[in-house]
């Protein structure tokens, strides 16, 4: 008994929260890398994610992963703000933003309303580009109203945005080089 208590004490944890409603997600717009603030309701959503985790009991945070963007970083602070405070938690966790968390970007959809787009090219193709393992969505070129926004971050960054095989990989390299450093585990015979 005292062994699988000590065990249950020292393992860790991963808790995972997607960022509550944006405003675009509100319009139903393409959203990817452009950085809206949440809505009324994805403010509301972050105080119910922090409540269902601060309802867990012996959660001890000692950092928190997070994107660049805005909506992301609001619902992680709503969630530190109630569940790393007061007799539960004697230190603040550190906080870690990395592009790399971004959530995936939707090249020349980014903006548009997806509605429409499923109007313009049928339900059937818009599909394909929100949900297809490898198929990314078309390019944004230089001349989308948003290009100057998001061309901020550098060529290198870029050639992982689009489809869901990307995005995987790319997650997949935050959390092996950040969140599971070298030398933290080892799996298999070595």
């Amino acid at each position: 008994m005292k062994i699988a208590s000590a065990m249950a004490r020292d393992c860790i944890k991963l808790v995972c929260v997607r960022h509550g409603e944006s405003a675009w997600n509100k319009d139903n717009k393409f959203c990817g890398w452009i950085d809206v603030p949440l809505s009324e309701t994805g403010e509301k959503e972050a105080v119910r994610a922090a409540n269902a985790i601060k309802s867990e009991p012996d959660l001890i945070f000692d950092k928190v992963y997070t994107s660049l963007l805005k909506r992301a970083n609001r619902t992680a602070d709503v969630i530190v703000k109630r569940c790393c405070s007061g007799d539960r938690q004697n230190k603040q966790p550190q906080i870690i933003k990395d592009w790399r968390l971004n959530e995936r970007h939707y090249g020349g959809l980014t903006g548009l309303n997806k509605a429409e787009m499923a109007e313009k090219h049928g339900k059937e193709q818009v599909q394909i580009w929100r949900r297809s393992f490898d198929v990314p969505p078309p390019p944004m070129t230089p001349d989308h109203p948003y290009y100057s926004e998001i061309s901020e971050i550098s060529l290198c960054q870029l050639k992982f945005i689009g489809c869901l095989e990307l995005l995987v990989r790319l997650q997949m390299t935050i959390h092996c080089s950040m969140m599971f450093p070298r030398g933290a585990f080892r799996i298999g015979n070595h």
